[in-house]
């Protein structure tokens, strides 16, 4: 058997109990996630996915907020401001 190391780590207990349903879902445990993700991390040189601030969602939502308020005109495909609201506002990540 391989030798393994142990890795200690702090982590909310609210973030940790909604990781562990999600992960038990998917019908892996905690320490199955992060051994593939350090994988990942070596196989990729760098952490496997994009790091960044969400700016462009908090400008967005600024934008919303402006149009609602009437200093700001709607642009773009939607027909409404509820369709372009609720677009912005979902989880969904599809393109328009």
């Amino acid at each position: 058997m391989a030798k393994t190391d142990t890795i200690h780590m702090r982590v909310s207990p609210e973030v940790k109990s909604e990781a562990d349903s999600i992960l038990s879902l998917l019908g892996i445990t905690t320490a199955d996630a992060i051994n593939i993700f350090l994988n990942q991390v070596i196989l990729r040189g760098g952490l496997p996915f994009e790091v960044r601030l969400p700016t462009a969602r908090a400008e967005t939502l600024a934008r919303i907020e402006r149009i609602e308020n009437g200093t700001a005109e709607m642009v773009g495909p939607f027909k409404t401001f509820e369709d372009y609201k609720a677009w912005v506002t979902s989880d969904e990540e599809d393109e328009i």
